[in-house]
């Protein structure tokens, strides 16, 4: 971000091109500056741009803003600038960091550090290639005195996002999993998250805060969110019959069943009548008349 009279630059890294980002971005680029232009002059970027629209054969033209940032408290006017080229971002300041130092420790927080430094001893204490004056001189001397003053009431630079509570109590943000107490499964939540916390509501109540990680697919539970789930789990139907006492045992007699009986089958036919007799009676045996 740079002033549009001196020059003056604000650098700073992130990891995320997230709305919310932005605007903390911005938020402390302004505490930078110390106040409030009267009009936010946006670049082509796609946080901000959402479409274009062509005009006077210039492609793209007259870009669209996010309503959010059109609603932002610290400028009276906000839009976008204009480029004859898709995708093209304008001009930029080319930033020389020690890159032995950033390959030994590639964290966000030491490029900032680096940044931080070469912004303040380098990029706004040399002469402008277009101004061809100092961007720190002119800055204290001309612009500070023209800029409003920060608003008193704090804007909204949360990322806010609804979501539902898994069987795990686990909600998914940001492409991680975040813990939540056991008794709020099925339930729906609002995630609101900074750069260094993610804090769960369930209405006005906050029900969870973690640290909020920037990797992907990592599982984080806090262990309280865990209290009482054991002791709520249903035992098996077995574990839930009481031990019987000798008294009350059952008698054999009653578990005891018969024998069911077992029913002869004859494997080969009777060769004469007195052994059919005996197996099917007299009545079987005796000749029928004819008819």
């Amino acid at each position: 971000m740079a002033a549009c009279c001196s020059r003056q630059l604000y650098l700073e890294f992130t990891v995320s091109q997230a709305m919310g980002t932005f605007l903390r971005c911005m938020e402390r680029a302004l505490s930078f500056f110390g106040g409030v232009a009267l009009a936010d002059i946006f670049d082509n970027m796609k946080t901000v741009v959402v479409s274009h629209a062509a005009r006077d054969g210039l492609q793209p033209a007259l870009p669209r803003v996010r309503p959010r940032a059109q609603a932002s408290p610290w400028s009276r006017a906000t839009s976008a600038r204009r480029t004859r080229r898709v995708g093209s971002s304008g001009p930029s300041a080319s930033c020389a960091l020690d890159s032995g130092r950033v390959a030994a420790s590639p964290t966000l927080l030491d490029l900032n550090t680096q940044a931080a430094k070469w912004r303040d001893d380098i990029a706004n204490h040399r002469v402008h290639e277009v101004t061809g004056k100092v961007p720190a001189l002119v800055f204290a001397h001309e612009e500070r005195r023209c800029l409003q003053p920060v608003p008193d009431i704090p804007f909204d630079v949360d990322d806010v996002e609804s979501c539902g509570v898994t069987k795990s109590f686990r909600v998914d943000f940001d492409r991680n999993r975040y813990s939540v107490p056991w008794r709020l499964v099925g339930q729906t939540v609002l995630v609101r998250a900074t750069d260094e916390t993610v804090a769960i509501f369930l209405g006005p109540k906050q029900v969870a805060a973690h640290r909020r990680s920037w990797n992907i697919g990592q599982d984080i539970e806090h262990p309280s969110h865990r209290d009482g789930l054991l002791e709520h789990k249903p035992a098996p139907p077995l574990a839930r019959c009481p031990p019987r006492s000798p008294d009350s045992a059952i008698p054999a007699s009653r578990t005891s069943r018969p024998s069911p009986p077992v029913i002869a089958r004859c494997s080969a036919r009777p060769s004469d009548s007195s052994s059919s007799s005996r197996l099917f009676g007299e009545s079987a045996t005796a000749p029928r008349s004819p008819r």
